[in-house]
């Protein structure tokens, strides 16, 4: 369960935008990085997983320590209590029930029992200027998130109300309805998404379980519509796709759209902490980056060599507009549309709640005006204002993942786990981490953070 979890999470919108990328940078080139890629993510995702151990263990010490403190008054009474009145049995022997209890294996201290999540390892691990690096970065990734979103359902509906299904790219100057141009509907779109979905944004969103896997369902399909699709073409001699081997101006877009692709680590403490097996978590994670990886591979091939490139769509389910069967053809290029607008309120609320953390005090009590409206607004605002500024989909996913992801991906992870390891040290010594990285050696945190710093 733990594997699919893990899997759903990984593959979502980016996996969309991978095929026009892909065929950019050429194939071969583009295997390459994508391999080097899912490499360095799985390693930064095992950060992750080591970091968790550790905070957990942490916030147990802290704990005990509290509660250690608070019973030493009872502690006091309980030495002052005349031992002649009790029973020699209990002074000299122990019980045979304790006996077998102290037979038990202790269990490891590093233990992932709570959902500790980025933020509050963060807290623990970082001073006051890393906590505030940390949530601006969260925030500016979460930003484009939004951005992405909706401009993948303002696209997708804007292609099926306009009746451009003819699979050549949104032309914005075209007419659509009456006076109205393809750019004007678009942009009505875009604010019919924000009135529809941007309220949920004032609100918690909780309960989101059988919504969610009714959207992986959904998912599932579409995927395995298109692939069924390109097989059946490819499989006639129908394909039209040359590609180039390798084109280097392709790689800068390619870097961005495979770090938002391969993205779980902010959400990776809500998938791990629900497994039973936790001591299997690693090859779990490292089943799931080679299925990601197959599956990424083998969607973008069979693009890349099924349509032309400049017919490629950023949004790759746009590309399967034509397609004879109308149901197939509805159903895909509405997809983004079923499947972005149930995560969009809870990506919504969870920006919110960082740039409160970002901006407001804890301790500090603030009027409704503020906390219930400014926050939701300041969240919703500026995504949909660069939907509205721009449709490049592609632009937008190199961007996110370019900057704000290579902080999420890359040097979060990896600067946690070092502070983490220090934290470590100090408070329980020697102890060793179960669920340690196999990428224990700090060369691997150098590299790590150089090649973030250097792509």
């Amino acid at each position: 369960v733990g594997f699919i979890y893990v899997f759903n999470l990984v593959v979502g919108v980016g996996a969309l935008t991978m095929p026009k990328a892909f065929a950019h940078a050429g194939w071969l080139l583009a295997t390459l990085m994508l391999v080097l890629l899912a490499v360095i993510s799985y390693i930064t995702t095992t950060f992750i997983v080591e970091s968790m151990a550790i905070a957990n263990a942490i916030d147990r010490s802290n704990q005990y320590q509290a509660s250690s403190e608070s019973a030493q008054d009872e502690s006091d009474e309980a030495d002052s209590i005349n031992t002649e009145r009790m029973p020699v049995l209990k002074r000299g022997r122990q019980p045979d029930s304790a006996i077998n209890e102290n037979r038990n294996p202790i269990p490891s201290v590093f233990e992932i029992k709570e959902r500790i999540e980025l933020g509050k390892m963060a807290k623990l691990f970082y001073n006051k200027w890393g906590n505030t690096l940390f949530y601006l970065c969260i925030c500016i990734y979460l930003y484009g998130d939004l951005a992405i979103y909706a401009v993948a359902v303002a696209k997708s509906l804007t292609k099926v109300a306009c009746n451009d299904l003819n699979g050549t790219g949104l032309n914005m100057s075209l007419t659509c309805w009456g006076n109205f141009n393809v750019g004007g509907a678009y942009r009505i779109f875009v604010g019919a998404f924000a009135i529809c979905l941007g309220p949920f944004v004032f609100f918690n969103v909780q309960k989101t379980k059988y919504l969610q896997v009714t959207t992986s369902i959904l998912r599932w399909l579409a995927f395995a519509m298109m692939l069924t699709i390109t097989f059946i073409y490819l499989g006639k001699g129908s394909g039209s796709g040359h590609p180039p081997v390798a084109n280097f101006g392709g790689i800068p877009t390619f870097f961005g759209v495979c770090i938002y692709s391969f993205m779980c680590q902010h959400s990776l403490p809500s998938m791990v902490t629900p497994i039973r097996e936790k001591k299997r978590v690693m090859y779990i994670l490292l089943g799931d980056y080679g299925l990601v990886l197959a599956f990424y591979a083998l969607l973008s091939f069979t693009a890349i060599f099924t349509f032309p490139n400049n017919m490629l769509e950023d949004l790759y389910t746009l590309n399967f507009t034509q397609y004879p069967v109308k149901f197939v053809s509805y159903f895909l290029s509405l997809f983004p549309v079923f499947t972005l607008s149930t995560n969009f309120p809870i990506i919504g609320v969870t920006l919110r709640n960082n740039l409160k953390s970002l901006l407001l005090k804890e301790d500090t009590v603030y009027s409704f005006w503020i906390d219930r409206i400014c926050f939701p607004l300041l969240a919703i605002l500026p995504p949909l204002t660069l939907a509205l500024i721009t449709k490049d989909l592609e632009f937008l996913t190199g961007i996110t993942g370019s900057y704000a992801g290579v902080g999420v991906q890359y040097i979060i992870p990896s600067t946690l786990v070092y502070y983490g390891r220090k934290v470590a040290q100090e408070k329980l010594g020697n102890e060793v981490n179960i669920y340690a990285s196999p990428f224990k050696h700090w060369l691997w945190i150098a590299v790590i953070n150089v090649w973030a710093i250097a792509c």
